[in-house]
C-alpha cells in the first residue's frame, strides 16, 4: 500500500489507509513493515480512533496471557487473583499491574509468572521486596 504524505512529510490518514489497517487485522509490527509507518505512530492513531492496539498485536515488551482470568474456573486462578487483589497494585494511566512480595517469597512470583505465561524478569527493589 502506498502511503500519502503532505508537503512536510506527515502521513495523510486517508479513509483508505485506516480501512486497510482495520480490515486486514494485521499486527502493528506487520503494518509497520508493510507501510513504513513507525509502530508508535500506528498505535497512537488507532488509540485516537478508539481502537485498542491489543486487537492488532500491540506493542508489548514481555509476553503474558491476557485472558487467563477471563474465566475463574480453577482454584489456582482464584488463588492468584486473590494474591493480585491483596498484594498487587494497578497504575490506571499505564495499565501496569505490579505484584510486590517480600524477597523470601520470590518463588511465588516465579510461579505466578509461569502461570500467566509471562517472560518478564523479576527484580528486587531497594526495600527488600520483589516485583
Amino acid at each position: 500500500m502506498e502511503i500519502q504524505r503532505n508537503a512536510s512529510g506527515h502521513i495523510l490518514w486517508t479513509e483508505e489507509l485506516i480501512n486497510y489497517i482495520i480490515t486486514n487485522h494485521l499486527n502493528i509490527s506487520k503494518i509497520s513493515k508493510e507501510t513504513g509507518i513507525r509502530k508508535q505512530t500506528i498505535s497512537k492513531k488507532l488509540n485516537d480512533l478508539g481502537i485498542t492496539d491489543r486487537a492488532f498485536g500491540g506493542i508489548r515488551k514481555y509476553t503474558i496471557n491476557e485472558t487467563i482470568f477471563d474465566n475463574i474456573d480453577s482454584l489456582e486462578k482464584a488463588y492468584y487473583l486473590g494474591l493480585l487483589a491483596s498484594d498487587g497494585s494497578l497504575n490506571k494511566n499505564s495499565s501496569l499491574i505490579r505484584l510486590s512480595l517480600h524477597a523470601n517469597d520470590k518463588y511465588l512470583l516465579e510461579q505466578f509468572n509461569q502461570f500467566v505465561g509471562s517472560n518478564r524478569p523479576i527484580f528486587q527493589s531497594t526495600n527488600s521486596s520483589v516485583c
